[in-house]
């Protein structure tokens, strides 16, 4: 039986292969899938997203 977990940004159920490792999470896993995760670090405001310079 494979562990699956639901994504709240896609609203899918993945196993949690599909989710990035994490030590402070319950379950040891992020909460957004690896998909979901990446588009949003490239979001404005996201992690990846080019700051403009002053």
């Amino acid at each position: 039986m494979t562990l699956r977990k639901k994504c709240p940004r896609c609203g899918k159920e993945k196993p949690l292969d599909d989710f990035h490792h994490s030590d402070d999470a319950a379950d040891r896993h992020q909460g957004y899938c690896k998909k979901c995760n990446n588009e949003r670090q490239y979001e404005p405001g996201g992690a990846a997203y080019p700051k403009k310079r002053s």
